[in-house]
């Protein structure tokens, strides 16, 4: 497990295979915190793959987020990920998730299959995206 939890501390993953925690999620931030990942695989969790709370920032770049036994993000508390080029798929809940309306997930390309139903957010996230994919290639 990846914990990041001091005010502005700001943290950088590139090419990381974060799996088998335990107890906990593969990545948690809290306390305002920022984090960036690339090119990372984040699985077999026994929470989220990702859970970004206490007005931390995640953003995720080319990763694949799959097989965790919560949601593959999750995203309370103020907190916010922004999704862009990665799979988000098999996780035991929604792929994305929040739980306020404080709390924010973008997502540019980003891939959701689940072998549960889609959560409202991806629903949004998903039409989103293809209404900018119409309006930029009419």
């Amino acid at each position: 497990c990846v914990l990041v939890s001091e005010k502005s501390l700001r943290i950088s993953l590139n090419g990381c295979d974060i799996s088998g925690s335990r107890r906990g999620s593969g990545i948690l931030a809290t306390d305002k915190s920022s984090v960036k990942i690339s090119n990372c695989s984040i699985s077999k969790n026994h929470l989220s793959g990702i859970d970004i709370q206490g007005g931390s920032f995640l953003i995720a770049l080319n990763c694949n987020v799959f097989d965790n036994k919560k949601s593959g993000m999750f995203a309370h508390s103020f907190g916010e990920i922004e999704v862009s080029c990665s799979s988000i798929y098999q996780n035991k809940y929604a792929g994305t998730f929040t739980t306020s309306t404080t709390a924010k997930t973008a997502a540019l390309q980003a891939i959701f299959t689940h072998k549960h139903a889609v959560s409202r957010l991806e629903k949004k996230i998903l039409l989103t995206i293809m209404s900018i994919y119409k309006y930029l290639y009419k």
